[in-house]
């Protein structure tokens, strides 16, 4: 060996280097011990036999990299002695029949080239005459024995009866050593103490082929950081080569030790007898590796079987001579080739997974990556760190063709294994060192049988069971069967194939270029980047993956809607001087017979100066010449109108209203409790007869289509808002009244805007979402101040008061509505300063209101060709199937075998249609089962959120291309009846936007709803289509304009979780409806009709978890599942189990505390407490955590009995408790908050 060709000998790690090692040894340890924690839980167990084998597997590998780390933790690089007195050194080589001259010469030739003075010695088993002629030329000694016993270690102990030196070196045959050899190993003698001292064996044909490649990178991290490491545990092994022993040390064990790994038994003996070693990490011979496969796997077979043997044998019987380390050592070691009963667990386990259909775990994926992610990262990272302390640059790297060929070496392990088990030997034979002799292709044979087996388990699996678990172990019996290939294929020599064909070689010039400056890229930049960064990159791994798996603790991102930041500014300024046109142009109408009392045509030119006119509505009644009594006194008007007395005036108002088609503010019966009118207590009504009457005028305008009125409700007093509230799905704006009166006309003080509205905006209602209009606002003229009066007031509506997205101002000379008491004719409200109002208003920038504001028309049902309807069956019985349709976070796995379980306890149910959303992930499972079992599938596409037309128009259109290619793709599959259109944004969009923009908004949206309706019946006419609404009270009068709007749509589906008053009258109008969902209590009440009743099984998944099942989330049915069996399936109902409910402690719930919590069962005439004996019921605890909305995200099992103690968790408004009672397959659940509530 060249001097050149030494590499820059290893320097000893730094204190920084070492503390940062092992803080990376120790975030891997626990990353890797969170895995396993996890893996190990109960709920993550699937089929029970496949996981425990897999977990065994799992375990061993994670153990393995432990005791990987475990050999890196302590790397220490001898220092070089200082020579003291001489040593005599034999320098041994040895010679088996077969290998090659040219080798063995090129050894001895260098072996007395080396300067430290030796004794060259050729231990040669065959007696060769031509050896005889070189070692005489060479003046090496040459010995030779009759026997082979003990082979290589019987051939060397023959050769010490010769030898007198000191040391005794071994060399195998095929390493050549370097001239300084010596001079860097006997000084480390000078310790009585040392036995041996071992150097790294290094490789000169590694780029041979592949086998030599992967065989050589095997070693590079055991002699790089690993045998550095053993010196400072005092384990340091003999190899077979390039070992030095202290010939007294040989001497004291009755010479080397004989075996399969006669370098590893030699040193367990010296090590037993208290010989110290040493490791030197220099690279000072290079040998052959082997590099054909069945070279490397004779190689393999016999160090498996051999260090199998030892464990067995010689490591009980030096057992108590060891130290503790040596006996870690020595006893793990040999576990090594058990690699191969993993490797064939891990190639079987998704094998018999895609075969049978059964999953070894329940694992949420997501999670398990995350957790994976760390652990992962840290053998990456900590492997690269460690590769500091190699030999030299070619050997840093992944390793993967070293990996590779290790695994594919898996049944040559457990061949040894069984060959231990057994007793059979294997014979002791010379690793071939060239690659002359063709492989026998029947060494590939096992391989090819993974090969076959794995890719037959893949085809037949996902053909089968289409599942992400299925589509997980197809991946990983993908991957072995690449790793099969690879093996196979490295058998093969293809590096020889250009050597033979010039034109190969020709056309891989540039992928070989390329090949090398990729190899500079990684070693110059890659690599070297990993090793100065492996502790800041591994920070961030695991910091990332805690947060993202604490996030399944954490509250997912859940935030109310963003409403649409707009502001609109109007007037009622009757004279029509002083101020421009603004947004909102007031305007008063009372009751009454007459044109005066309908809409004025004045309208026209309000709208086309680009203003929205808000009519102030009173319902005085006196004006009305047809009708007497009370009408006339204006007494009761509130409890008249629901009597239909004032229908005809009211349909001709909400006539034209609709007629407008545009927005029209309907400020109806404002200030209900004010005493000057006489729709409030002075006229003799009340709260709830005001209430009646605002929801009935509003009905009556939905059911004569007039959606385009924007209903404004105006309390007088903070203190009486709340009574006289009609409903918030009956009031689209709030409106107050802020006028300051000033001292001069009753108001006793001047009030600011602030102090007039400080009362509303305390009050819930204000911040309940509805926006707020200041209806009337003002400052009359001789109350002072004006000018600071106004800009005071938006000063606080831009700054305190978020919920103010309009005023009106009130701007009038000659308001004639004077407080009592007051001596004046009439109030002036008139702005005196317009222009400088203005300017001041502009200089807040929420304030100034849209630059355009939309009075277009509102479109009304296009008149289309008609479409084809379908009814939908009238014995639909159905339930929603939701399990498994947010795959990816969702704790269940569909399989085809648990799909087959529900739809057959369906049947029983007496369900004949589920409804499925999709595309999904398991809808080949769900189609092929629910086929077999005959029942139909309502199929639906859930619609993307929408928030804003103009922003979502390309979504939405992106989202009708796949729907429509989704229906091309099924519309032959007759399991599938009918289409849904789920997630009907039509009354969504009232969350993000007010009215008026929400009626332009929902109007495009309609038009597009009634287009991808159009759509999927021209590509598939033979099927309805439906869509969902939810119902509320103010619903149903809008079902015959909705069905106007969407005639495609051949019926609506009722969405109803509360209150079901009307419900009945609705369903059966002319309006086509069925049951979207609905409790099995409200529908039991109802005359029979098609109906989906509610979800098949409460539902967990990473983002949210839900309790309205039929089935709990084990599965066990609930009350409802027996009270729907008896009216689908006439089967008679099994005995019902008690109602139970929570108990709470009379105690402050405090974060830290522990409170005891009891489960109480229902007597029918009171409760009483729990008695599992009695009652025959398991109880179980579970911790729910919910956003800050009160929506359940996290479900958390944390006790079983009658009761409970709970530590209460930070937050715990956050928190609920929930218990399940079970016997046999039924269960009653009970849920509670953690606090006792007081009242």
């Amino acid at each position: 060996m060249r001097e050149k060709e030494q590499p820059a000998p290893v320097t000893p790690p730094s204190r920084r280097e070492l503390f940062t090692l092992r803080l990376m040894i120790l975030l891997g340890t626990v990353s890797i011990g969170v895995l396993l924690t996890v893996l190990f839980r109960r709920t993550q167990i699937g089929y029970a036999p496949l996981y425990w084998v897999l977990m065994a597997a799992i375990t061993f590998n994670c153990l393995t990299i432990l005791h990987e780390w475990y050999h890196y933790a302590a790397i220490r690089i001898p220092p070089s002695p200082p020579p003291q007195h001489p040593f005599t050194v034999d320098v041994l080589t040895t010679y088996f029949p077969g290998e090659p001259y040219d080798m063995i010469v090129n050894t001895l030739t260098a072996i007395r080239a080396m300067t430290y003075p030796h004794t060259a010695w050729l231990c040669d088993e065959a007696n060769d005459p031509y050896l005889r002629e070189v070692c005489a030329r060479l003046g090496v000694r040459h010995v030779t024995r009759t026997n082979r016993k003990d082979a290589k270690a019987g051939n060397i102990n023959n050769a010490l009866q010769y030898a007198t030196g000191e040391l005794c070196v071994v060399m195998d045959p095929d390493h050549v050593p370097a001239p300084d050899f010596l001079d860097a190993v006997v000084h480390h003698f000078n310790d009585p103490g040392i036995g041996f001292v071992q150097i790294v064996q290094a490789y000169s044909n590694l780029g041979d082929n592949l086998i030599a490649k992967g065989a050589a990178q095997q070693t590079f991290q055991f002699y790089g950081p690993i045998m550095s490491t053993m010196n400072s545990y005092g384990t340091v092994l003999a190899i077979g080569a390039n070992c030095t022993f202290r010939r007294a040390a040989l001497d004291s064990i009755g010479g080397h030790a004989s075996g399969l790994a006669e370098d590893m038994h030699t040193a367990m003996h010296l090590h037993a007898k208290g010989w110290k070693s040493i490791y030197v990490p220099a690279v000072l011979t290079r040998g052959l590796v082997p590099n054909t496969l069945s070279a490397y796997y004779a190689q393999q077979l016999k160090w498996a079987r051999g260090t199998f043997e030892l464990l067995v044998t010689t490591y009980p019987r030096l057992f108590r001579q060891f130290t503790w380390l040596q006996r870690l050592h020595y006893g793990t070691i040999p576990l090594h080739y058990l690699s191969g009963v993993v490797f064939l667990i891990n190639f079987l386990v998704p094998v018999l997974s895609l075969v049978t259909g059964y999953i070894p775990f329940r694992a949420d994926l997501v999670q398990f990556s995350l957790l994976a992610f760390p652990a992962i990262a840290s053998i990456i990272l900590i492997r690269h760190y460690v590769q500091r302390w190699v030999m030299e640059e070619t050997e840093r790297g992944f390793h993967v063709v070293g990996g590779l060929l290790f695994i594919g070496t898996w049944w040559i392990y457990l061949l040894g294994l069984i060959y231990t088990i057994a007793r059979k030997r294997v014979p002791y034979l010379p690793t071939p060192k060239d690659d002359s002799g063709p492989d026998d292709w029947r060494l590939n044979l096992p391989n090819i049988v993974i090969l076959v087996i794995s890719l037959a388990a893949i085809i037949y699996g996902l053909s089968h069971d289409w599942n992400p678990y299925s589509l997980f172990m197809a991946g990983i019996a993908g991957i072995n069967c690449l790793i099969m290939v690879f093996n196979i294929m490295a058998s093969l020599q293809l590096k020889k194939i250009p050597a033979r064909y010039g034109w190969v070689k020709t056309i891989l010039t540039l992928p070989l270029f390329l090949k090398r400056q990729f190899w500079i890229f990684r070693h110059l930049h890659l690599y070297t980047g990993i090793r100065k960064l492996g502790l800041p990159l591994l920070l961030v791994v695991i910091v990332l993956s805690w947060y993202f798996t604490a996030g399944r603790r954490q509250a997912p991102v859940s935030v109310l809607p963003s409403r649409q930041d707009v502001f609109y500014t109007g007037a009622y300024n009757p004279s029509g001087e002083g101020l421009p046109r603004t947004q909102i142009t007031s305007l008063y109408i009372a009751w009454g017979d007459g044109q005066d009392h309908l809409l004025p045509d004045s309208l026209t030119a309000i709208y086309n100066s680009g203003s929205i006119p808000m009519v102030t509505w009173e319902p005085w009644t006196s004006r009305f010449t047809h009708n007497a009594g009370q009408v006339q006194q204006e007494r009761k008007v509130m409890s008249l109108i629901p009597t239909g007395i004032f229908d005809s005036y009211l349909e001709q108002f909400a006539d034209q209203v609709k007629a407008l088609n545009r927005p029209l503010f309907l400020r109806f019966a404002h200030e209900p409790d004010n005493p000057a009118y006489p729709w409030s207590p002075t006229g003799g009504n009340t709260p709830e007869e005001y209430g009646r009457a605002w929801r009935y005028v509003h009905t009556l305008f939905l059911r004569r289509g007039a959606i385009n009125a924007v209903w404004v409700w105006s309390p007088w007093k903070a203190s009486n808002a709340e009574k006289y509230f009609p409903g918030k799905e009956f009031v689209d704006w709030i409106g107050v009244t802020a006028l300051n009166y000033g001292p001069a006309h009753g108001g006793g003080a001047w009030y600011s805007f602030e102090a007039l509205y400080q009362p509303f905006h305390q009050l819930p209602l204000f911040r309940s979402g509805l926006p707020v209009m200041i209806a009337e606002m003002g400052s009359a003229s001789d109350a002072g101040d004006q000018a600071r009066w106004f800009s005071d007031a938006f000063l606080a509506i831009s700054n305190r008061f978020p919920e103010v997205h309009a005023q009106v101002f009130f701007n009038t000379g000659h308001d004639v509505n004077v407080v009592k008491g007051d001596t004046a004719r009439y109030l002036d409200w008139s702005i005196r300063q317009p222009g400088q109002l203005l300017a001041v208003l502009d200089s807040f920038p929420r304030l100034r209101g849209p630059a355009a504001l939309n009075v277009t028309a509102i479109a009304g049902a296009a008149t289309v060709a008609p479409v084809p309807h379908h009814p939908l069956p009238d014995n639909l019985r159905g339930l929603r199937y939701q399990k498994g349709e947010d795959w990816f976070r969702n704790r269940y796995a569909l399989t085809r075998r648990e799909t087959a379980h529900d739809l057959q306890q369906m049947q029983q149910l007496g369900v004949n249609t589920i409804r499925r959303y999709g595309p999904g992930v398991y809808d080949r499972n769900v189609l092929s089962e629910a086929r077999s079992h005959g029942i139909h599938i309502h199929y639906g596409f859930w619609l993307p959120d929408v928030t804003d037309m103009d922003k979502d128009s390309v979504m939405l259109a992106r989202a009708q291309r796949d729907i429509l290619r989704n229906i091309a793709r099924r519309r032959n599959d007759t399991v599938i009846t009918a289409w849904q259109i789920g997630n009907n944004a039509w009354q969504q969009l009232g969350q993000y936007h007010f009215k008026p923009a929400l009626l332009y908004q929902q109007q495009r949206y309609l038009r597009w709803l009634e287009g991808l309706a159009r759509a999927i019946k021209a590509t598939d006419p033979s099927r309805p289509v439906t869509t969902d609404v939810l119902f509320q009270s103010a619903t149903a009068p809008l079902l015959p304009w909705l069905r106007q709007q969407l005639p495609a749509i051949d019926a609506f589906g009722i969405e109803t979780i509360g209150d079901t008053t009307g419900l009945a009258a609705l369903l059966s109008g002319n309006v086509p409806c069925f049951i979207s969902k609905i409790p099995v209590a409200s529908y039991a009440a109802l005359s029979p009709v098609p109906a989906f009743i509610t979800t098949w099984q409460d539902l967990e998944t990473r983002d949210y978890v839900t309790f309205d099942g039929l089935i709990d989330h084990r599965g066990r049915h609930k009350p409802a599942w027996e009270q729907l069996s008896g009216l689908w399936s006439q089967r008679s109902a099994l005995p019902s189990l008690p109602k139970v409910k929570i108990l709470r402690p009379s105690r402050t719930t405090l974060p830290g505390s522990r409170l005891t919590y009891h489960a109480l069962v229902s007597t029918g005439a009171g409760w009483r407490f729990a008695d599992p004996g009695k009652d025959q019921l398991q109880f179980e605890w579970y911790l729910v955590q919910t956003d800050r909305y009160g929506n359940p995200f996290h479900l958390q099992p944390v006790g079983k009995g009658a009761s409970f103690t709970l530590t209460v968790p930070d937050k715990p408004m956050q928190y609920r408790l929930y218990l399940e009672a079970a016997r046999d397959s039924s269960v009653v659940t009970g849920i509670t908050t953690l606090n006792t509530p007081l009242y």
